[in-house]
């Protein structure tokens, strides 16, 4: 079996393993969370072994928190500031990518994952540094964060979809925006720089979607894309010194001369 027939047949047990979720529970919660696990599943089974997978909120150190977030890839050395089963909180800076997981895509849906992936996007990451061997570091800024969508589905059209995003996108920062969008059983969604003919994972001022209809070969696509960026970064752990001291302002402070 080649290497794209192989992920043919994982985006087919994807789909099948979706069908008999939603035929089988009635609660519409309960077919959100298991379409969520299948997702994070096959991502926690083949991502670099340096992240884990989560779902929750992000925070910075200045306070600011990001909305519900379904899927959160983060760096597993630095681990969450807290969890329990249903949630996790992570500090900014561990946050290396998220996905937000639909069993069907249209404009509603689409300007939700928007706002939900702006609101993490946005949060501020501290710089510092992080070791490299015995009594040697280096410094720098943490890299940003990407933002997806993953659909099963699209009561639209993938084009129409494309035309929303970039309607949509005209109103937020690049820095802000959606990276990479995949409908499972229609294809990819992507920023490129046209007049350069280039892909750029992260959105920039010159950037628009554009569409590729990879159909059965979308989570091949949408996967080596994801992967792509994960193993370029280096992330600078959290101070988290800093968000103690943010946590701590919220107090009144007490002083006594002697």
């Amino acid at each position: 079996m080649d290497f794209t027939q192989l992920f043919r047949g994982i985006s087919r047990k994807m789909l099948s393993d979706f069908q008999y979720i939603t035929s089988q529970i009635p609660h519409m919660g309960d077919r959100g969370s298991n379409r969520e696990e299948v997702i994070k599943t096959f991502l926690k089974k083949h991502l670099p072994g340096k992240y884990d997978i989560g779902s929750g909120q992000a925070i910075s150190a200045d306070g600011q928190i990001s909305k519900q977030l379904d899927c959160v890839i983060y760096a597993k050395a630095t681990c969450p500031l807290w969890y329990n089963e249903s949630t996790q909180i992570f500090p900014a800076e561990s946050v290396c990518a998220v996905t937000e997981i639909k069993s069907t895509l249209d404009k509603s849906v689409l300007e939700m994952c928007v706002e939900n992936i702006r609101s993490v996007r946005k949060l501020p990451k501290l710089g510092g540094s992080r070791p490299l061997a015995s009594g040697i570091s280096v410094g720098g800024s943490n890299p940003l964060t990407l933002g997806s969508v993953f659909a099963y589905s699209s009561s639209v059209s993938l084009d129409t979809l494309r035309d929303n995003l970039n309607i949509l996108n005209k109103d937020i920062p690049p820095t802000e925006r959606i990276s990479l969008v995949c409908i499972l059983d229609k294809g990819i969604l992507l920023n490129m720089n046209v007049a350069e003919n280039r892909v750029i994972l992260l959105p920039e001022a010159n950037t628009t979607m554009v569409s590729i209809k990879t159909e059965q070969d979308s989570l091949l696509l949408f996967f080596l894309l994801l992967s792509s960026y994960l193993n370029q970064i280096e992330v600078i752990p959290p101070d988290l010194i800093k968000y103690a001291a943010t946590f701590m302002n919220n107090f009144r402070w007490e002083t006594r001369t002697v």
